[in-house]
């Protein structure tokens, strides 16, 4: 796996294919949890569904389908980022290809979204759906206002029925409206998003709404998640802030900083967008879990700043423009030698961890076990590595036990001490020996290990010695 819960996701996109529910209960069996808007799951579906159809493909290839799409998305928005970076510099009479290219490709593949792009997330496509609502106001703003007002509304609830926490883009248009003293194009723009937003919530039950708002889950926030997420978007976003931060210096010491840049549409949103994400950005790094991926949007707006700020300099002063060009060129040099550090195996990951070996033994020995069966591992408990019904357990379950949480049939603990599974796979023995709470004393253990792994049978049954020996077999 390549995130942190991708495979509640990859469970989530399987049950949808199946005809199954994607949202439910996480204290009912399979105590599985989708976190995620609608969008994401049913948009991966038919897409993993199609290509599994073209190819013949099992189940087993959702993941590497799923990610796939991912990456689908990531180019669409730096397609879109391109076309418009591209055309802000032609309204300055420059016909550059190669800075706009390079920016939407950072945007898109750069250090920040990193392994982001193949991964099953939602976020990179949500976030290049709010680039291209921005590209389409742009376009047709004021021109075609209601245009513009309608088309970017409807982009950006697709951005949110992919994550709902992805309307920082959308508020920076609503800023921008109000700044411009558009009130009835702000009001319009509110509307339509409130009545997207509703008809989806009306149309789905209690625990659809549950899980978009995170009404009783744990969450967790901290100050050093926020300082750790911080430091990492700093050092892999340096081609941004550092001409920034240098243009805005010159301009500053120069005197210029009163010139009318806000008056151009583009450069107005550009701000007000970062007006808006900064400190929500902020807000949504201090949560246990997060990670950079809160900070797409935001490196956005900067990168739509500096192509704004850019083109201007040489207009303004030959000291303006050589620090505009040469911080700009610092930083990719930064961001380059960051990338190089990784990529040399000195700093942070380049690979996903696991003994890929190993996994395959794992699997390998499950299938030889009798069903119903429970393994507690989140990834081989997919139901194309687990035979039988699939317990995806959600992020929230060891925590929720922890607390005390009710769980249907008591749990998984509940489930082995009434004798729901016939055989069961343990990864990881604690020093009580007990599974979920459970003694594990309708079950007994075989003489040997299976890849790594402490099997139980189920004591009654007969054919305990051919189980073991089915075992053996595997290598």
């Amino acid at each position: 796996m390549t995130s942190g819960d991708e495979v509640a996701s990859i469970f989530a996109i399987w049950k949808f294919q199946q005809g199954l529910d994607i949202y439910t209960s996480r204290f009912e069996p399979p105590y599985a949890l989708a976190v995620y808007n609608w969008l994401f799951y049913v948009s991966n579906a038919y897409w993993t569904q199609l290509l599994m159809s073209i190819f013949s493909l099992s189940d087993a290839w959702i993941p590497t389908l799923a990610r796939l799409w991912t990456a689908v998305g990531a180019a669409c928005g730096s397609v879109g980022a391109f076309l418009l970076f591209r055309k802000l510099l032609q309204e300055h009479g420059l016909n550059e290809r190669l800075l706009p290219a390079s920016l939407a490709a950072f945007l898109g593949f750069g250090p920040l979204y990193g392994f982001w792009v193949v991964t099953v997330r939602p976020d990179v496509w949500a976030i290049s759906l709010e680039i291209i609502a921005v590209v389409i106001f742009l376009s047709l703003y004021p021109r075609q206002r209601l245009a513009a007002l309608i088309t970017t509304a409807l982009v950006a609830y697709l951005a949110w029925s992919f994550k709902h926490t992805t309307i920082f883009g959308l508020g920076g248009i609503c800023l921008f409206l109000l700044v411009r003293r558009d009130f009835w194009g702000f009001s319009l723009l509110v509307a339509l998003s409130i009545l997207f937003w509703g008809a989806t919530l009306l149309a789905n039950d209690y625990i659809y709404t549950e899980t978009l708002f995170a009404l009783g889950h744990p969450l967790a926030y901290g100050t050093d998640r926020l300082v750790r997420n911080a430091a990492n978007v700093a050092i892999k976003t340096t081609y941004l802030w550092v001409p920034l931060l240098c243009i805005g210096t010159a301009l500053v010491a120069l005197k210029r900083s009163h010139i009318h840049l806000p008056k151009d549409n583009a450069t107005l949103l550009a701000i007000t967008g970062l007006v808006v994400t900064l400190p929500t950005t902020l807000l949504m790094m201090l949560q246990t879990g997060s990670s950079e991926n809160y900070a797409f949007t935001l490196a956005f707006f900067m990168t739509l700043l500096l192509v704004c700020l850019l083109p201007r300099l040489p207009r303004l002063d030959a000291f303006a423009c050589k620090v505009g060009n040469g911080s700009l060129a610092v930083g990719f040099i930064l961001t380059a030698l960051a990338v190089s550090i990784v990529l040399t195996g000195h700093k942070g990951v380049i690979r996903p961890q696991g003994d890929q070996d190993l996994i395959d033994r794992r699997i390998a020995c499950l299938k030889k076990l009798p069903v119903p069966l429970y393994v507690n591992n989140r990834v081989l408990s997919l139901p194309w590595n687990t035979p039988g019904t699939p317990y995806v357990r959600s992020f929230y379950y060891e925590r929720d036990r922890e607390n005390g949480k009710e769980y249907a049939n008591g749990g998984i603990g509940g489930m082995i001490n009434s004798g729901a599974f016939e055989a069961i796979a343990y990864l990881e023995v604690n020093e009580s020996g007990e599974l979920d709470g459970s003694d594990l004393s309708l079950y007994r253990q075989l003489p040997i290990e299976c890849g790594k792994m402490t099997i139980y049978i189920r004591a009654t049954r007969k054919d305990i010695g051919d189980i073991t020996a089915r075992l053996r077999t595997v290598r």
